[in-house]
């Protein structure tokens, strides 16, 4: 059975060697150098008055999880960057957005940041279903030519080298 988050306290950090390394691990959008860049850089990131990172710890001050978070200060938005929870808090849906939006919004009181929290996420379903809806933004991904090349479709690539000039 689920715990509620209701029981966790958000507290703001500027060192992410706080944060264990299975909640970046269990998000499954980082690659294990991205994870060893995080945690050399961190420090680089949190000097910053435009982040935001939280680690979410249960009554005994145990680390349950992060939220780490952007200001846009041009748009007045906020984005996160990731949010990962203890499996054990993950079941709770509306709730558990709802207390990582709240930390934010206390973090930022009195700013001119609006109450806006973009999120991106490879799972818009689910944000969707607890009153989330889709940006009027798309995101637009470049690779290097070399990635390029390889993920071409076959067609594509025997084109290219037709084109070669050889008849």
């Amino acid at each position: 059975m689920a715990k509620s988050v209701k029981k966790l306290k958000f507290q703001r950090i500027i060192d992410f060697n706080l944060i264990p390394k299975k909640y970046f691990k269990q998000l499954g959008c980082y690659e294990p150098d991205d994870i060893t860049r995080i945690y050399q850089f961190g420090m680089l990131f949190t000097k910053s008055p435009t982040t935001l990172l939280f680690v979410a710890i249960d009554e005994g001050k145990v680390v349950k999880g992060f939220l780490w978070a952007s200001v846009d200060i041009v748009d007045r938005t906020l984005y996160i960057r990731a949010y990962s929870l203890d499996k054990e808090y993950q079941q709770t849906g509306r709730e558990n957005l709802e207390k990582a939006r709240n930390a934010l919004h206390e973090a930022i009181k009195g700013s001119i940041v609006k109450k806006k929290v973009t999120w991106l996420t490879e799972k818009p379903a689910a944000f969707i279903r607890y009153g989330g809806k889709k940006s009027k933004f798309t995101l637009i991904e470049f690779e290097d030519e070399e990635n390029v090349q390889d993920n071409k479709p076959d067609n594509e690539q025997s084109e290219s080298a037709d084109s070669s000039g050889k008849d």
